[in-house]
């Protein structure tokens, strides 16, 4: 039950961002594709080949694991895209960036207190980097991609 309001949430959190129209569904998609592929092959090395995370074995707690990394910081990564669409400074596109690389870091410690995942050998810095480079390649794709929209219009 509480798996399935957490699901609408995500696809009513989703609907919210395309009605916005400062994305394109082919722009959501292929950015929570991107995000989301490079999430979990990330959770893969540093779960299964390095074990500086832990999984918990708890079934319930394993789904909200995945949730956490399927859904969740994909569509706040595309969130993030939305604003950034928005936003006109390179001020304001800065600290936009760092706001929401503290934002997805403070997710992912939240996982961590409810007990989701565990840290073996991780630190915060590692954490701050791994989501800023993950935003930072959301927003390269983001660009392209308006770039390949915007090339067959002129």
């Amino acid at each position: 039950m509480l798996l399935m309001c957490i699901f609408t949430f995500l696809l009513f959190l989703l609907a919210i961002i395309w009605k916005r129209n400062n994305l394109t569904l082919l722009e959501i998609f292929s950015i929570f594709l991107l995000v989301s592929t490079i999430n979990q092959n990330i959770l893969d090395i540093l779960t299964g080949n390095l074990k500086v995370m832990k999984i918990t074995e708890h079934i319930q707690m394993f789904w909200a694991s995945f949730m956490n990394r399927s859904f969740l910081i994909p569509l706040l990564s595309i969130l993030f895209i939305d604003y950034l669409a928005t936003t006109k400074s390179i001020f304001q596109k800065i600290s936009l960036f760092i706001m929401w690389t503290f934002l997805i870091t403070g997710v992912e410690y939240l996982s961590k207190w409810v007990g989701v995942i565990q840290f073996v050998k991780w630190s915060i810095w590692y954490s701050l980097i791994e989501w800023g480079c993950i935003l930072f390649l959301a927003a390269c794709c983001r660009k392209f991609l308006f770039y390949l929209y915007t090339k067959g219009t002129h």
